[in-house]
């Protein structure tokens, strides 16, 4: 209640996993006797009779999705949240803009969380007496999800049920079902007034995480480079962009830092990570040893500090399975004492859980993957790659079909490689999988060296990496032997083969006439559609391959990256024979088994993107 009292704007930014999201944070305001927040709301909701009146009454305000073309309601809307801050208002809103379907954090919307930041900095007026605006991330985990269903479906393409009362009433038929328990993280405040006084107050890492790496003589090996200055414009009428990065990159870090770990999370990414399809739906896995990899599970993401749901800090391995295998026993069977999942597009549901997990181990997976892509590209004599994407300036035809692939499918017991090639590989690696970890991009308070020594320093206190010379340059090396190194570059796998996954249907687009009309979301659609038929036929080894979210981050990152390009006749390869052809083998040498099967992947997804639009 102080932030009130004193004359500072509220500004709650919640996690957006459910539609329950903005009930539960209202629910806890009402219980403190606190005023119930004025929430940003999707227009979406404005067709839903009844719900819409019930939310204004609240305080609820709408915004469309895009404001393009229309200045006025723009300016409107713009001085509708200026008003709301000025006036100490308690707002929320939500960071990711919609709703996560896929168990990871959301890149961050800056919109909103900017027209209040300059509301506060440049259009407050002395007569409001605003003090400060103070940001408060707030983390939400369910045990089950209430859409877990529909999102599965989702993720497999099918296509979103629309926001209206008839299916808000077929909806409630879920009350009779059991969920668990919702899991609310309120984090400590973030101060405007501080941040503009200091962007880096907040930072979440210490001088002692980012200190040099040294040797035991004291030479250092890797070191962070000078801390990035924020600038603010000299006009004083406006906030330099990378302080709202800044600020929107902390909120994200620290939601996703504080979500606690559930049962359901550590049940799904034991099975999906450590086994195989056919384990976890032919054939089954014995119900001990499942416990057994809970249990270490769980300490694995304990020793990184995350924490574990409240209720279950002290339960054993067995009652957490039997709650999460309670929970989603319509995907799972027991029998025997082996537990399966009743049908292989169960993947997809477990992947809402399990990705909750992996936002604890992608850092360590990168540098995992980026390790073992310098080992294989220097056993096939390939140089390092560059730190910067492969140029697509130039403009002519790829090739109707590539069979890239020399290297072995060996996978070596160490894998190893210099700093500099580390550098390399995990700044490629961090710029493609941004759209899939939005910590990944480097517009918060770190530079990518930053989270490399940070990364690496982690590992090395766990055992997983070590650094080693032998008359050259100093040596990055960890071991697939070591069972926690093998969980964090599986956990990322499907990633990879997803995107090569992509990259052959831009080559098969290449080498065909492109169909009038096809935009990169149908392309996503039909890459994802083919997928299964690619899985069957052994040429991916992921069924996750299919999931339509990474497709489409897939697709737009190639899009961000100049590699293809979206037009009014259809999507258009822009990178060149060997543009394609290195974009193919830094892919094939991160896949767990690099094969020889582009060609055969190509042709296989050839048909179904030269089909016309309406066929689809």
């Amino acid at each position: 209640g102080n932030a009130l009292k004193c004359r500072k704007s509220l500004v709650l930014i919640p996690s957006h996993r459910s539609y329950v999201d903005f009930l539960v944070v209202s629910f806890i305001m009402f219980a403190a006797n606190l005023p119930m927040p004025h929430i940003c709301s999707g227009e979406d909701f404005l067709g839903i009779t009844m719900v819409n009146q019930l939310l204004r009454s609240c305080g609820a305000f709408f915004m469309r999705r895009s404001f393009h073309g229309d200045v006025l309601y723009s300016e409107l809307f713009k001085e509708y949240v200026r008003h709301l801050t000025r006036d100490a208002a308690c707002m929320e809103f939500f960071i990711e803009g919609t709703r996560s379907r896929s168990g990871k954090m959301l890149p961050p919307r800056m919109g909103i969380l900017k027209i209040i930041m300059e509301a506060f900095l440049h259009h407050r007026r002395p007569e409001d007496g605003l003090d400060d605006v103070v940001l408060v991330p707030i983390s939400l985990a369910y045990d089950k999800y209430l859409e877990g269903d529909v999102y599965a479906r989702e993720l497999m393409g099918g296509t979103k049920p629309p926001e209206n009362l008839n299916n808000l009433m077929k909806a409630t038929s879920v009350l009779k079902n059991q969920y668990g328990s919702i899991n609310v993280v309120i984090q400590n405040p973030l101060s405007v007034a501080a941040l503009a006084r200091d962007p880096h107050l907040y930072d979440p890492w210490t001088d002692d995480d980012l200190s040099p790496i040294k040797a035991q003589d004291g030479t250092i090996i890797y070191s962070r480079n000078k801390k990035p200055e924020i600038v603010q414009p000299a006009d004083g009428k406006s906030t330099n962009i990378d302080t709202i990065k800044n600020v929107s990159w902390l909120v994200s870090y620290w939601n996703q830092w504080h979500i606690p770990t559930t049962p359901c999370a550590l049940l799904a990414a034991v099975l999906l990570h450590t086994y195989s399809l056919h384990q976890i739906y032919r054939v089954g896995v014995p119900v001990v040893n499942v416990i057994h990899k809970i249990d270490w599970l769980r300490k694995l993401v304990e020793s990184r500090n995350r924490t574990i749901s409240s209720e279950w800090l002290n339960k054993s391995g067995r009652e957490i399975f039997n709650f999460a295998a309670g929970l989603m026993s319509h995907r799972l069977i027991l029998e025997r004492q082996l537990v399966r999942i009743t049908h292989y597009d169960d993947v997809h549901y477990l992947v809402l859980y399990a990705n909750a997990v992996l936002n604890i181990f992608a850092d360590e997976g990168v540098v995992g993957l980026a390790l073992t892509a310098a080992t294989y590209k220097s056993r096939a004599a390939n140089p390092p790659p560059t730190t910067s994407p492969p140029s697509t300036n130039s403009t002519s035809s790829p090739p109707s079909s590539t069979n890239t692939n020399t290297l072995s499918a060996t996978i070596p017991a160490h894998r190893d490689a210099t700093l500099a090639e580390t550098e390399d590989w995990t700044t490629w690696l961090c710029s493609l999988f941004s759209q899939e970890f939005p910590l990944f991009v480097r517009e918060g308070p770190y530079t990518h060296e930053d989270w490399l020594l940070h990364t690496m320093k982690r590992m090395q206190g766990r055992d997983i990496l070590t650094l080693h010379r032998e008359n050259g340059p100093w040596r990055a090396k960890i071991s697939t032997e070591n069972s926690e190194t093998t969980f964090v570059m599986q956990a990322l796998q499907p990633f990879v083969e997803t995107y090569w996954l992509v990259l052959c249907g831009i080559i098969a687009i290449g080498s065909t006439p492109v169909p009038t009309g096809m935009t990169e979301v149908v392309f996503a659609q039909r890459v994802a559609q083919t997928a299964p038929q690619c899985f069957t036929a052994g040429l991916v080894h992921f069924t996750q391959t299919s999931n339509l979210e990474i497709v489409k981050n897939a697709t737009q990152r190639f899009v961000q990256l100049g590699v293809i390009e979206p037009t009014q006749n259809g999507v258009v390869v822009k990178a060149d024979e060997g543009q394609l052809l290195e974009w193919e083998r830094r892919l094939q040498c991160l896949r767990y088994r690099p094969q020889p099967f582009t060609k055969s992947v190509v042709n296989t997804l050839r048909v179904p993107l030269s089909q016309k639009q309406a066929k689809l």
